[in-house]
């Protein structure tokens, strides 16, 4: 299925040496950009990992509130709150229908990478350290 995909033989080898979830996130996180050019993975296969994939910063039609990790990817229609600490530096990859509260402490730095109609709104903290990056190609 990755073949089909047109992905790079180093990030297939890393697919199919990882032997856990927590593994195959850090893939996923690892070639994010490539993967989201190509729409990978699509979201037929994230829905499979609901709710497993939040304590890894994988939300997926997720709902609630959350401690933001370094990397962090909405799927589907999740509608969630990142909380980010103080002093944090986080990446956050908005896709499909998805939608973000931030919660931004002191000092803290996040990136934003927005695909489909994704949206996002802080609820605390100030976009003095936010950066969007909108319509990724």
């Amino acid at each position: 299925m990755l073949e089909m995909g047109g992905h790079c033989k180093e990030s297939l080898t890393d697919v199919k040496e990882a032997n856990s979830e927590k593994k195959l996130f850090e893939v996923l996180f690892d070639y994010i950009k490539p993967c989201m050019e190509k729409d990978f993975p699509t979201y037929n296969i994230m829905e499979h990992f609901k709710i497993s994939g939040e304590p890894y910063g994988v939300f997926v039609d997720s709902r609630g509130e959350f401690i933001a990790k370094e990397q962090n990817i909405l799927y589907g229609d999740s509608n969630i709150t990142l909380v980010v600490k103080p002093y944090d530096i986080v990446r956050i990859y908005l896709k499909h229908i998805s939608h973000a509260q931030l919660k931004i402490g002191e000092n803290a730095i996040v990136i934003l990478y927005k695909f489909d109609k994704s949206t996002f709104e802080i609820i605390k903290g100030n976009d003095n350290k936010l950066i969007v990056r909108d319509n990724i190609k």
